[in-house]
């Protein structure tokens, strides 16, 4: 059985670590003519990361707003995850970005990587049997104030991705999709905003 997680990177996980940022930390021993002292120096995040989600024993998780450049992947040796990134080019703001964080015994098993569609767009495909297969979409959407255009454009490339894959394949949907439904909360009926199925497309 798979443990899915989805997080934003600069919000949910800060708060799953911030102890964590405090309590672990590397310190070095400094030799000096006053004797010696350390000096603290704060572990990468992503290793912080990987501790957290072992801890709450997480297969994979879809990361958002990661504000990284280009194509990354790096590995936690330590941890046991390895992390994937698709941001902006170097060139460009380091806005959006998705990326995300498996579980690296679990990538034995998977014939490709996760692939990277756009700064916003990820996915995986991870068999299940023979002739079975789970695909998880790892997805970052305009905020409300985003011009109409971008969000069109990304629901577009959102719905392209759902229409490609397999409709053998157990379907996983994971990110930030920056939105509400209603005003208020009693409004809310039993089913609230759009749906659409892959047949519909």
């Amino acid at each position: 059985m798979l443990a899915l997680l989805v997080s934003d990177q600069h919000t949910a996980v800060d708060g799953l670590i911030h102890i964590a940022v405090e309590q672990q930390k590397h310190r070095k021993k400094i030799s000096s003519g006053h004797g010696m002292f350390e000096l603290s120096r704060p572990e990468r995040r992503t290793a912080l990361i990987a501790r957290e989600l072992q801890h709450y024993h997480i297969d994979i998780v879809a990361l958002s707003e990661t504000r990284i450049a280009d194509k990354v992947s790096l590995r936690e040796e330590g941890g046991g995850y390895t992390f994937f990134w698709k941001g902006k080019p170097q060139t460009e703001d380091r806005i959006h970005g998705v990326g995300f964080a498996i579980r690296t015994a679990l990538l034995k098993s998977m014939p490709a990587l996760p692939v990277r569609i756009n700064e916003r767009l990820m996915k995986l495909r991870i068999p299940l049997s023979r002739i079975r297969h789970l695909t998880i979409i790892s997805a970052y959407a305009p905020t409300l104030t985003s011009s109409d255009e971008s969000k069109e454009k990304f629901y577009e490339q959102f719905y392209e991705v759902i229409r490609s894959t397999p409709p053998s394949d157990k379907l996983v949907v994971l990110g930030d999709f920056n939105a509400s439904v209603g005003e208020r909360l009693q409004q809310l009926g039993r089913r609230s905003g759009q749906t659409r199925s892959r047949q519909d497309q």
